[in-house]
């Protein structure tokens, strides 16, 4: 798309595959903060609201940090997110196995389900696919899936700090948990992360 993306969309934007918080007009020609990295579905239309805060606060997180036992995580990076609407925060999930997690072009290409050899990569686009999935068995709406809260669009995956995106703080357990069994089912040492944000409105110069 043309234009300066800035903004995550109402209760999204809608595409094909669902609601999805976007910001349009990434990197690689793609979207970011949607389906994040190339080979996503193109985004249609915003939902009409739009402008919400990050719903509770960080106190109604639970999952310990550091913890050796259940999901490993980071404790949650506070900052202004791009979405205008306030603080955000952006938590690390780690996993176990041997596998890393990519995006990209070539990434979309090259990492394929089941790996061709047992470290074969994971497409970041499929993965956090499949942490929706799980989230939307428990009836947990998601609001984004690609660039998170304090990631650089200009970075690798590593800086982008691909997440998968929440409204509200009582669903950032949840959603830590979800991301914890994917990446103990594709077998995955690397990490994804959760993004705590607003919902902004989208902006196109």
């Amino acid at each position: 798309m043309g234009g300066r993306g800035r903004e995550l969309g109402g209760r999204g934007w809608r595409g094909s595959a669902g609601v999805f918080g976007c910001v349009v007009a990434g990197a690689f020609g793609s979207t970011f903060g949607c389906i994040g990295s190339p080979g996503s579905s193109g985004v249609r239309e915003p939902a009409p609201d739009c402008g919400e805060a990050a719903r509770g606060d960080p106190s109604q997180l639970t999952t310990p940090i550091g913890s050796a036992d259940g999901p490993a995580i980071d404790a949650p990076k506070t900052c202004d997110d791009t979405t205008g609407t306030g603080p955000g925060a952006y938590i690390r999930v780690h996993g176990h196995g041997q596998r890393r997690i990519e995006m990209g072009r070539d990434a979309l290409a090259r990492c394929t389900e089941p790996p061709a050899t047992p470290t074969g990569c994971v497409f970041s686009d499929d993965f956090g696919r499949a942490v929706i999935a799980r989230l939307g068995a428990q009836s947990i709406e998601t609001i984004g899936l690609g660039l998170g809260v304090c990631g650089s669009v200009s970075s690798t995956y590593d800086g982008w700090n691909f997440s998968v995106s929440v409204h509200d703080w009582t669903h950032a357990d949840a959603a830590i948990a979800a991301v914890d069994a994917e990446l103990r089912a594709r077998d995955v040492g690397h990490f994804f992360g959760v993004s705590v944000r607003g919902i902004g409105c989208a902006v196109a110069d």
